[in-house]
């Protein structure tokens, strides 16, 4: 007969630490960090260690694929087919802006639209000459890099172009500003259907523009002014101060009251129209300004999206020295929130500015390339090209045997160096891949994989 004494032991449910928490919340269990274990104990409940909780390492294999633009003609073509009336001409609307040659900048900088329909065009011509050579550019950079690093010149990655998920918003007369954004889902659509497991974006997802400088001041005249010497105490309070004197635009000393004249009269001036010599394309980039974190948001969800993926992201290019791209306080936020992705590497160059600066064009990346480098590669300073070089190193390291997310970064970042820079008084810390250092730790690789 049965001990009545001795039951069946209840079978165990293996649950997560956090799962059981939600399901304490529904049940109604108050379980206080002590009583935790002891009440998952009576349920019949396994909580899972961090260790048990950790899934398995991701396997990376060395496909690459680059994501860029490709085809920036299917994407005028199809805007001009759904957004302009039946009949409209590009050719004859080219010739009535005074276009002769769209194909180049200096043909463009022609241009002078008389309506929206123009502007649109011209816009458009602007965007896809920006462009033109992009994807195939960021494709040769890392064809070359592949070549310094291991000799070997048979291409290794795909590509695919992002032309589909361009889309123009609007477009402003005056100084004509084009507004594109690059649609996260479409690019999300082409990684699913992407084979490669390393991914190239030398890109910005969401709101980017460009700007046609055709109207300006060139006669402004703006006055200026000196503020005069001030003495303080040792505590700091101000014993006297100098007198301030007033310039005209060609240096001349002037009273207060001529000065406050020209300076309304420059500050109201109606803009005119600058000679083609004078005109300006001027891009903003997608790190920098209002649409910063919206858009390295977008960028942190595609990588979250594709966990068993590796992505390259440029970091962003500078305007001047006031305009770096910066993506350090959204980058910081996400992190603290565990929304920033462990399989994402953000790349910015090194740029140098003899006697004056040498150090990141863009801040919050995780690892830089000099331009220096870049230009023996034969290709200017920007990140659009540093980012395909870290994409071969980590192609390289994930064949040659260092395939989890983790292990391929750790060997990233024993290629780099670091180095510090000062903008403002602020000293800058970063990493700048070593060029040697990634050659020489690629031939061991491969060596000790043989």
């Amino acid at each position: 007969m049965e001990d009545s004494s001795e039951k069946t032991p209840t079978p165990t449910k293996e649950i997560s630490r956090r799962d059981f928490l939600k399901l304490a919340g529904v049940v109604g269990v108050a379980a206080g960090v002590v009583a935790l274990d002891k009440t998952a104990s009576r349920l019949g409940v396994k909580i899972l260690s961090s260790e048990d909780e950790r899934s398995p390492e991701i396997k990376l294999n060395s496909s690459a694929t680059i994501l860029d633009f490709f085809d920036l003609d299917i994407v005028k073509n199809q805007y001009l087919q759904d957004n302009f009336p039946p009949g409209f001409s590009e050719e004859k609307s080219l010739q009535a802006m005074g276009v002769k040659d769209s194909s180049t900048r200096e043909g463009l900088l022609k241009a002078v639209p008389q309506n929206e329909n123009q502007a649109k065009l011209l816009m458009l011509m602007i965007l896809k000459h920006q462009y033109h050579n992009h994807g195939r550019n960021v494709a040769n950079v890392m064809h070359k890099a592949r070549q310094s690093f291991s000799g070997i010149l048979k291409t290794t990655h795909s590509e695919t172009s992002i032309g589909t998920a361009v889309e123009i918003s609007k477009v402003k007369l005056n100084n004509p500003v084009i507004h594109f954004s690059v649609n996260p889902e479409t690019i999300n659509q082409l990684i699913k259907t992407s084979s490669g497991s390393i991914l190239n974006m030398s890109f910005q997802p969401g709101n980017n523009s460009f700007t046609y400088k055709m109207h300006g001041y060139p006669d402004r005249n703006l006055p200026s002014r000196q503020e005069g010497a001030t003495i303080s105490n040792a505590d700091g309070n101000i014993l006297s101060k100098g007198e301030t004197k007033y310039y005209d635009h060609l240096g001349n000393q002037i009273k207060k009251d001529e000065y406050n004249h020209l300076l309304s009269k420059a500050e109201n001036a109606e803009p005119v129209l600058l000679s083609p010599k004078d005109r300006d394309i001027d891009y903003v980039d997608g790190y920098f300004g209002e649409h910063t974190a919206d858009n390295v948001r977008m960028l942190a969800q595609i990588a979250q999206k594709y966990p068993e993926k590796f992505f390259v992201a440029a970091g962003g290019n500078p305007t001047g020295m006031e305009e770096m791209p910066d993506i350090t306080t959204i980058r910081a936020e996400l992190e603290e929130k565990s929304l920033w992705p462990k399989n994402l590497v953000v790349v910015g160059f090194e740029t140098t500015i003899p006697n004056v600066y040498t150090g990141p064009a863009s801040y919050g990346a995780d690892i830089y390339v000099s331009a220096k480098d870049l230009e023996k590669l034969g290709f200017s300073g920007a990140s659009s090209y540093a980012a395909p070089v870290v994409s071969e190193i980590i192609r390289q390291t994930v064949e040659y045997g260092r395939n989890t997310h983790q292990k391929a970064k750790d060997a990233l970042l024993q290629m780099t160096e670091s180095k510090k820079a000062w903008h403002r008084s602020e000293e800058i810390k970063y990493r700048l891949l070593n060029l040697d250092k990634a050659k020489e730790s690629l031939t061991k690789l491969s060596q000790s994989k043989k």
